[in-house]
């Protein structure tokens, strides 16, 4: 990633006295970063624009730059020294800055592992932004008609985070079924893992499920898709079978793939894959207890379970549900909703595995929290969310304070 400084000094101070100063405070970054100094009109050829503010009496010369700041889309970043009143100046100009409204701006000042440590994040985030203005979602098949509190204005969110999201019918899947040969199906079927048992489900439910994986990946790649929820339970009727099996393995594939056209869970899921490079799952809550909530879904990506089997789908009762066991170990759980996916909740706690109950969807385990569960009762986001394995609290507070999300207690 390359960084560009932009100097910024005022009209009384010689340049040359002000070179031994910030030549302390950028030679220790050259041995980290690619950096180079630029001027504000080469501002669009780095990734990640600084302005070093070198003296007081600079906040005038800021203003001038600001527009062509903003214009790049990219974060407000500015560098303090310790002489020359630049870190008068500098908070003088963060405050301006926050009070038109660009929250995410940071002031980079201290000691040089701080320094260095900051900008590491803030290169992380930018990297962030840039992969989500390139995403395309897919919802396949609208949001199923019991996700009331799910739906978002798909023009707010290309304002916000630059994805784009399209609408897919669900025919489109459909109607690849029975395209594809017994040979790509038996290749395709040697890429899945062994479950460690099956329970229900047939060869013939297993053909099929592998079938809906070839068709969703056949409809991804013809909409240049980056991530897809699907409509899954409108699969029951056509085709007697679900999309459990293909979703969980588009997941292992580090492609996000959602249940129930739920376009916040699925995005709350390509957060958690772009922070932790690990696939999430995605769960409903579905019983709170006095020592934790159990969550429960009929499909998991194999890859972050000890160990699975096939069952049947639970609600239906065909094709094939994920029974996946999870270890013990830290989890965190997180959503993000609102008309422009600008709201969140995330919390970590220790998940346990349990014994399956046949009233729950046959993925469970449960997770306990610390400070209680007035979250659940008073300001839920909706149904679905998503648990990650390992305590990622930290960096996704990191990630929504950059975008300027608001939290939900």
């Amino acid at each position: 990633m390359k960084i560009g400084i932009i100097p910024l000094a005022s009209e009384v101070h010689d340049p040359h006295q002000l070179f031994p100063e910030s030549n302390a405070i950028l030679e220790p970054l050259t041995r980290v970063f690619e950096i180079k100094e630029i001027t504000i009109s080469e501002i669009n050829q780095v990734d990640f624009p600084i302005v070093l503010i070198q003296t007081g009496g600079t906040e005038h010369r800021f203003k001038a730059i600001f527009p062509q700041l903003i214009n790049t889309g990219k974060p407000i970043t500015l560098l303090a020294t310790n002489t020359h009143n630049s870190l008068p100046a500098s908070l003088e100009i963060l405050y301006w800055i926050k009070r038109n409204g660009i929250h995410n701006s940071l002031l980079l000042h201290g000691p040089m592992e701080t320094i260095i440590e900051k900008i590491q994040k803030r290169a992380r985030h930018i990297k962030i932004a840039f992969t989500l203005s390139k995403m395309k979602i897919g919802v396949i098949g609208k949001p199923s008609d019991w996700l009331i509190s799910s739906d978002v204005d798909y023009e707010k969110v290309k304002q916000k985070w630059g994805v784009t999201i399209v609408d897919i019918p669900l025919e489109e899947v459909i109607s690849n079924i029975g395209e594809f040969s017994p040979a790509i199906i038996d290749e395709t079927r040697s890429i899945f893992p062994s479950p460690r048992y099956i329970d229900g489900p047939d060869d013939t439910d297993i053909t099929g499920a592998i079938q809906i994986y070839l068709s969703l990946k056949k409809v991804a790649a013809r909409y240049n898709l980056s991530a897809l929820t699907l409509r899954c339970f409108d699969l029951l009727k056509p085709l007697n079978n679900t999309g459990c099996l293909a979703l969980s393995r588009l997941n292992d594939e580090g492609f996000p793939a959602g249940c129930e056209g739920d376009i916040p869970a699925l995005f709350t899921m390509i957060i958690n894959t772009l922070i932790t490079h690990e696939p999430s799952f995605m769960a409903n809550p579905s019983q709170i207890t006095s020592d934790g909530i159990i969550f429960a879904h009929c499909t998991v990506p194999m890859n972050i379970v000890q160990s699975f089997g096939y069952k049947t789908h639970f609600e239906s009762g065909i094709g094939i549900g994920i029974s996946g066991e999870f270890q013990r170990s830290i989890m965190t759980l997180s959503k993000i909703n609102g008309d422009s996916l600008d709201n969140y909740y995330v919390v970590s706690g220790e998940g346990t595995p349990l014994e399956e109950s046949p009233n729950l969807c046959r993925t469970q385990v449960k997770l306990k929290i610390a400070g209680g569960y007035d979250y659940f009762y008073k300001s839920p986001l909706g149904n679905h969310h998503i648990l990650s394995k390992g305590d990622h609290v930290d960096s996704f507070v990191e990630f929504a304070d950059y975008f300027s999300l608001q939290k939900i207690h």
